[in-house]
């Protein structure tokens, strides 16, 4: 255990103070703040018509939802595929630390310190929110519903972006990732072939509907059963990523 929490102590040591990943979400977090304060009415009329205040919140969280996960994704995927450039793999190998223990550990300080982030973007943004008129319950609403939303996503997502490099060239994943992102969760299902109408869909709508019954796009009918069982799904599919790279970097290092 504490090989592990020494690899994911200092993966997240090393992701949180990684320059992209501070530029790019200080300047979507400047983003969310300006677009709130250039359609303050707009929000604060929406906010009066609709008397719910969960809507207001998910709804700069389902904004993060269209472009973090993509980014986080892309951060996430040149991680193990570095330290094999790097060599690392070779001087860990020298200690007791598992290949189990390798993978968990650089997943989780990505992923959690992309989370850190999205949090803190969910704070800065709401206390705009609040600057324009929105009570202060907007920023634990808001971060309830990033919880819902933007952390599986980013666990899904990261989950495969650890594993996937390692089958092909960071580059080429990067590119077909982002198109699976806009294809496999946002592209109408009933115009051109796409999974975005599946219990695969990690852009939050089960969740907003099934728990708030926030719905984007038109009503789907999804209920708390089917919000808890497209959080199993994506939990399933992350766990067996990791697994599977596991087992590549296993089989790999078997073969040397």
């Amino acid at each position: 255990m504490s090989f592990l929490s020494g690899v994911f102590r200092y993966e997240y040591k090393m992701s949180i103070q990684r320059t992209g990943l501070l530029v790019i979400f200080a300047l979507f977090t400047l983003f969310f703040i300006v677009t709130t304060f250039t359609q303050q009415e707009e929000l604060l009329a929406g906010a009066a018509v609709e008397e719910n205040l969960w809507s207001s919140a998910s709804s700069f969280v389902m904004s993060i939802n269209l472009f973090i996960p993509v980014v986080c994704g892309i951060l996430a995927s040149d991680r193990i595929v570095r330290d094999e450039k790097l060599s690392m793999r070779e001087l860990l190998r020298t200690t007791s630390l598992t290949n189990r223990q390798y993978v968990l550990g650089k997943y989780l300080g990505v992923t959690l310190s992309e989370i850190t982030c999205i949090l803190l973007m969910v704070v800065f943004t709401g206390i705009s929110f609040i600057l324009i008129g929105f009570p202060v319950q907007i920023i634990p609403m808001g971060l309830l519903v990033s919880l819902a939303v933007n952390v599986p996503a980013v666990l899904f997502v990261n989950a495969f972006s650890v594993m996937c490099p390692s089958l092909m060239p960071v580059r080429i994943y990067q590119i077909l990732f982002t198109g699976y992102w806009y294809w496999g969760n946002y592209l109408n299902a009933e115009k051109f072939f796409s999974i975005s109408d599946t219990i695969l869909n990690v852009a939050g709508l089960y969740p907003l509907e099934g728990y708030w019954g926030i719905v984007y796009g038109g009503a789907r009918g999804y209920t708390y059963v089917d919000a808890l069982l497209n959080l199993l799904v994506i939990v399933v599919l992350a766990t067996t990523a990791l697994f599977a790279e596991e087992r590549i970097i296993s089989r790999r290092e078997a073969t040397v």
